[in-house]
C-alpha cells in the first residue's frame, strides 16, 4: 500500500454519504457517534456547485450506491483543515472515516474517485499528478 503524499485533496472538500440534516436526525453508537459529533461540530455543508468547484474530478460521478462505488451525498468544509498548509489541525482526533481514507477496511477498489494528485492512485496502477504549486506550503 502506498503512503499518503499529503496533498490534502481528500479534505478540501470532504465528501460524505450523509447530509447534515441526516446526521442531526440519526442515532449512532460507538465510534460512529464520535464521528457524528465531530462532523456536527466542525463541518460546514457546501453547495454542490462549491463542492464540485473544489473537486472537479467528481463531476459526473454517480452519487448513488447502484454499482457499489463510494457514495457521497454532500460536500463539506472542515474547520480543522488548514487550506494554506493543506494539513489537518486535529490529526489525532479526526474521525474514523478520515483515518481510513481512501480504502476504509476493504482495500483498493478500481472505481474509487480519487483526486488526480492523490498518491493512493498508485495502488490502482493509475498515474499520480503533481501536487499543484499553489497547494504547497511556502518554505520559510
Amino acid at each position: 500500500m502506498t503512503d499518503c503524499n499529503g496533498c490534502g485533496a481528500c479534505c478540501d472538500p470532504v465528501t460524505l454519504p450523509w447530509t447534515l440534516r441526516e446526521l442531526r436526525q440519526s442515532t449512532m453508537h460507538g465510534s460512529d457517534e464520535t464521528d457524528r459529533r465531530f462532523v456536527l461540530a466542525h463541518f460546514r455543508q457546501l453547495s454542490r456547485r462549491e463542492g464540485l468547484d473544489r473537486a472537479p474530478w467528481l463531476k459526473g460521478r454517480a452519487t448513488s450506491d447502484r454499482d457499489g462505488d463510494f457514495v457521497f451525498s454532500a460536500f463539506y468544509e472542515c474547520d480543522r483543515f488548514d487550506r494554506e498548509t493543506r494539513r489537518c489541525l486535529a490529526y489525532d482526533e479526526r474521525p474514523s472515516f478520515c483515518r481510513r481514507y481512501p480504502w476504509g477496511d476493504e482495500g483498493p477498489h478500481a472505481n474509487a474517485a480519487l483526486p488526480p494528485m492523490c498518491s493512493y492512485r498508485a495502488d490502482l496502477g493509475q498515474p499520480v499528478e503533481e501536487i499543484p504549486v499553489e497547494w504547497r506550503p511556502a518554505r520559510r
